[in-house]
Order: structure tokens, then sequence, then C-alpha cells
């Protein structure tokens, strides 16, 4: 099993969701959910492999849209001063991070995906429903709703149930939709339900040009460009073996030292009671 995490994506969602927390003026709140969920997820999922995302750089797509992610905020200090942090907690505890530049964490989870799905059970852990595309046999996304407490779990069984139409359709479904996240415009006229309808009416993609107006289709088009992921697999050079993960990391001793440096006393006593007596 290989876990691709959406790095980004993961911690601003962690920063938002849990209360503040610092240690010596630094904030640590995303770091402390981080830690504890992936110890978390490493005794629930067992998982051989895993590799945290990153975004590097822009990736072109503000060129095909301009107004692309302009309605996001900038990262709020508390944020920006947890990323080093990120590297620290990544490096103690064995963690492959991995970003191209120019490159959307997304992407890189694509390209890994298509590189080590026919091998290996993947599992995405993300934030954002965009990775939905990706869901295939054995590719599993995990959503994060709120902290690290509810994870919505979607293999193309539960998408069916949920959308009412196959996952190879979802970023179709997206580009008629738009994406508010994103700052991408949907179709005049064409909400959820009316998107959902027309999916499940069409026999194949080409039916997407047969029923949408000129004006609509140009629309379609951008934002079908701006939506689907690209694959990378080409300029990507990664072993499994630089992935592959201790199932024991939390309780190796450089994570206890970063645990004990930033004072996340409650891990300590979860990873190890006997620590506490050294700390």
């Amino acid at each position: 099993m290989l876990f691709l995490v959406d790095t980004y994506s993961v911690l601003y969602r962690l920063f938002f969701a849990l209360p503040e927390l610092s240690h010596n003026g630094i904030q640590l709140n995303s770091i402390y959910g981080l830690s504890k969920l992936m110890i978390k997820l490493t005794k629930t999922y067992k998982p051989q492999y895993l590799v945290f995302c990153v975004d590097k750089g822009k990736s072109g797509r503000n060129k095909v849209i301009q107004t692309y992610k302009l309605n996001r905020k900038p990262q709020p200090n508390g944020f920006r001063q947890q990323i080093p942090v990120f590297y620290e907690f990544s490096k103690s505890a064995g963690f492959k991070v991995f970003g191209l530049e120019n490159t959307e964490a997304d992407d890189i989870i694509c390209s890994l995906t298509n590189l080590f799905k026919e091998k290996l059970n993947i599992f995405i852990l993300t934030g954002d429903k965009d990775l939905l595309q990706l869901l295939e046999k054995n590719v599993t996304v995990l959503i994060m709703r709120k902290g690290i407490t509810e994870i919505d779990v979607y293999d193309q069984n539960t998408f069916q149930k949920k959308y009412g139409f196959s996952s190879s359709f979802y970023k179709y479904y997206k580009a008629m939709v738009g994406d508010n996240s994103d700052n991408i415009e949907g179709i005049k006229g064409i909400g959820p339900k009316k998107a959902t309808q027309f999916i499940k009416n069409i026999s194949s993609i080409e039916d997407f040009y047969k029923f949408l107006t000129p004006e609509q289709l140009l629309k379609f088009n951008q934002n079908l460009e701006v939506i689907s992921l690209k694959d990378y697999s080409d300029k990507i050079d990664i072993q499994l073996e630089e992935m592959k993960i201790d199932l024991s990391w939390y309780r190796k001793k450089e994570f206890i030292d970063f645990l004990k440096k930033y004072g996340f006393v409650s891990i300590l006593r979860e990873v190890d009671e006997r620590q506490m007596r050294l700390f």
C-alpha cells in the first residue's frame, strides 16, 4: 500500500480545524494535528510506503483562467511559520517529501498514482475533492472534513452512491459546475443538479460537445483544462524504496526527540508512557 499525502491541503485544513497551539513563540497546531493524524493512519492502514507531495511554484493554470485561485487570501503568518517545522517532522519520522518545480501537489499525486497503481493499492489523503477524479479499482481517496476526527473514505462504489454517476465523469462535472475554492466559474445555467442529470443521460464524452452551446462549450473546455490533473510520470525519478516507511516510526528516537523539542506532551504519552519520565 502507498499513501500519498496532499501536504499543504492537509496542513491548511488542520490549521483552521484545531485550536491555536504554540511553543516558544511558534504556532504548531497544524503540526500537532498532523503528528496525531499520521500515527492514527499508520496504525489503521499499516502502509508500506508513504510520500508527502508538495506544491512548488505556479503550474501555469492561471494562464488558461486568469482568475485561478485569485480569491485565496494570503497564508496567515501562523501557518507559514509551521512549514519549516513540517520538514523537521517528516525528517524525524523518516517520511519522503517530494515535489517538482512549477507543479502542484495534485499533479504529483496524479503522476505517482499512475506510476504505481498497477503494483500497489493507492490511498490519497487530502482536503480537496479534485483528487476524486483519480478514483479507480485500487485507488481510494480520504477527504478530511473536520480536524483529525472526520474523514470521508471514497472508493468507486461510495462515489457512485453519493454522486449518482461514475467517478470517471467527475472532472467533467466540475468543468460544468465550477469550483469556488479555486475561483473557477461554472457554466451559466448549469448547477449541480442539472450537471448530474446531464451526465446520467449521456452515453459518451462526445455528448458534451453535441448538447452544449458554442459559448458553453468554450467555458467547459477552459474549465476542463484547468481542472484536469496532469501526468508528469516521465519527469519523476523516484523509487519505491525511497518512500518505504517503518511502521514503528512514531516510537523511534528521532521522532521522540521532535515531540520533546516542541512540547507535544499528550502525543508523547500516547506513543510511549515511559517517555514521560524522561521529559
